[in-house]
């Protein structure tokens, strides 16, 4: 349906879309993960099986949600050029 939309719809879409995931990324991701890493660090528990801290494991929350925000805000930034005509166009095909 989106692919029928008029370019500067799409690219509109394309940057709420995108502004939706960071949003995600922050409050859910980065600032719960980092939350959740500090609480389980605190209360030591530790992995039955692994035999270390939880928190050490929860530690890759944060990090994949800045990474999601670093590729949404790419994402991003490539509509708002292609929208405002001050980007150069992505060779990568849309999906």
């Amino acid at each position: 349906a989106s692919r029928r939309a008029p370019p500067r719809l799409r690219n509109l879409l394309d940057m709420a879309v995108q502004i939706t995931v960071m949003s995600f990324a922050l409050l859910v991701l980065v600032w719960g993960g980092t939350r959740l890493v500090d609480l389980t660090l605190t209360l030591g528990q530790t992995s039955a099986a692994l035999q270390i801290k939880r928190g050490y494991i929860y530690v890759v929350l944060p990090l994949s949600g800045v990474i999601v925000l670093f590729y949404s805000a790419l994402s991003f930034w490539e509509s708002a050029g292609r929208l405002f005509g001050s980007g150069r166009s992505s060779s990568r095909p849309r999906s």
